[in-house]
């Protein structure tokens, strides 16, 4: 799922089914574009199945469509028609901005320019009624420019084969199961968010401050009533499968009301895992929770603050005892107007669980400090006409307890706040989009000697502004 190899700070290490393609950029090039002929070569080729008769003998209970279920709660969409059906997706996006940072303390000057052009190769197959398998790869990312990686692969199952009979598929009527390693759903940002070139669903060209969104190795399974849809999920607790002893599973849940494109969307996530006793730094020592901080997408702003590939954003804790909660809406006033916002909550009571320091009374066994933060924010999207639409957003990260040096809890009022404006034009509707985006964010009220940002001190009060724009497009 990412490349060990390379690893950037608060970036997760490897899975141990990644693989990575390292290279010149112009053999990168020449290796990307040859990959995408291939590909789409091969599965141009005419399906030379027979079809399956118009006339179908009536189906089991199970293997009608349920009309009233809703929609399946992920980015893309599987499903469809027809058995051995692929789907291959590409999205490419290209980025300029011209920004600039400054802080108390003084930050090295950058300019504007093109980012590094980034895209996904995405895979959708049904194997078989109701199964389907789905795999993405990252062609290149802010966190591994030039690196061809594997992000995601995910069974999802709607019902079994045949085989199985009436009174297991009788539950599966009502359920559905995801299984693998996939994007673990907390929340409802994840959805609307850019994912390296997925842009298409964001109206804005960055994401919200804190962005919650990792992946994990695990099981999800999701239940219908109505306009609700309540899951459950257990995942490996970092990103990638680890056998440390004290590594403990993470635990996650959802209930949502309506569906993600119904005039009202409500919906409240929850997350726990407890890595107390278990010291980051796999696969030497163990893994961490990285719901906050393993965002392999990496920050749409890039160079500014500390340059790393999560520049500007917020990566809370450092994963050693997690609890998180995530509400969010979605409404539809008008056909042309969507608003959005969210709240959440984060509070790890192990920050520091892998350093072990005898002057400082730090054995490893003890849970101090504890950090703490509620972060929150809202988007308007606005269609003036039918191709153009006018955006902005509000999101901000506050600090309720920090940590210190010397392992003490310190209460915080610092914020980190941010304001987007922007438009947007569809050249082909759903498929290529251009986007405009000025930004201003900065930073207030944080005490010196308490939290570092990835080694920048926010009592300094960094902050950036400019502007930025992409160009996207999907096929």
């Amino acid at each position: 799922m990412n490349d060990h190899l390379k690893t950037a700070t608060n970036v997760p290490s490897a899975s141990p089914f990644s693989f990575t393609i390292s290279m010149p950029p112009t053999m990168n090039r020449l290796f990307t574009f040859a990959l995408g002929v291939l590909l789409l070569a091969v599965f141009a080729v005419p399906n030379v199945h027979a079809q399956e008769d118009e006339e179908e003998d009536e189906k089991p209970m199970w293997m009608e469509v349920d009309e009233s279920r809703q929609a399946r709660l992920r980015s893309p969409e599987l499903g469809g028609e027809g058995l051995d059906r692929i789907k291959i997706g590409l999205q490419a996006t290209g980025g300029l901005q011209f920004l600039d940072h400054s802080s108390d303390a003084g930050l090295k000057d950058i300019e504007g320019g093109f980012q590094n052009a980034a895209g996904n190769l995405t895979f959708d197959a049904r194997i078989t009624d109701g199964i389907d398998v789905y795999a993405e790869l990252y062609l290149s990312s802010p966190n591994h420019v030039g690196d061809v990686f594997d992000r995601e692969g995910y069974m999802y199952i709607d019902y079994l084969p045949e085989m199985f009979g009436e009174t297991i598929n009788g539950i599966f009527k009502h359920i559905d199961l995801k299984v693998g390693h996939m994007e673990l759903n907390f929340g409802d940002q994840r959805y609307f968010r850019s994912d390296v070139a997925q842009n298409l669903n964001n109206p804005l060209f960055g994401n919200y401050i804190v962005d919650a969104n990792t992946i994990g190795v695990g099981a999800e399974l999701y239940g219908f009533y109505g306009p609700l849809t309540a899951m459950v999920g257990i995942s490996s607790g970092a990103t990638t499968g680890d056998f440390t002893d004290g590594r403990r599973n993470a635990v996650l849940g959802k209930l949502a009301f309506g569906e993600l494109n119904s005039p009202i969307r409500l919906s409240g996530s929850f997350y726990k895992v407890n890595q107390s006793r278990n010291a980051p730094g796999f696969p030497f020592d163990g893994s961490n929770s990285n719901l906050f901080s393993g965002n392999f997408s990496g920050s749409r702003y890039q160079a500014v603050w500390e340059g790393s590939p999560n520049a500007g954003q917020i990566t809370l804790g450092n994963g050693g005892d997690v609890t998180a909660f995530q509400f969010d809406g979605r409404v539809n006033p008008s056909e042309d107007l969507t608003v959005s916002g969210l709240l959440g909550y984060m509070q790890d009571d192990d920050t520091n669980h892998n350093t072990v320091n005898p002057d400082f009374g730090r054995t490893g066994d003890d849970g101090n400090p504890t950090e703490s933060w509620t972060y929150f924010g809202g988007t308007a999207q606005y269609y003036l006409a039918d191709p153009f639409y006018l955006a902005f957003r509000y999101n901000a990260a506050s600090a309720n307890t920090l940590g210190t040096p010397q392992n003490e809890d310190r209460d915080s009022e610092g914020i980190v706040q941010r304001i987007q404006v922007g438009f947007g034009l569809w050249i082909v509707p759903d498929k290529f989009l251009f986007k405009v985006e000025g930004v201003r964010q900065w930073t207030n009220d944080f005490e010196s000697g308490a939290k570092r940002l990835r080694g920048l001190d926010l009592a300094t009060e960094p902050r950036f502004s400019g502007v930025a724009a992409e160009a996207v497009i999907s096929f």
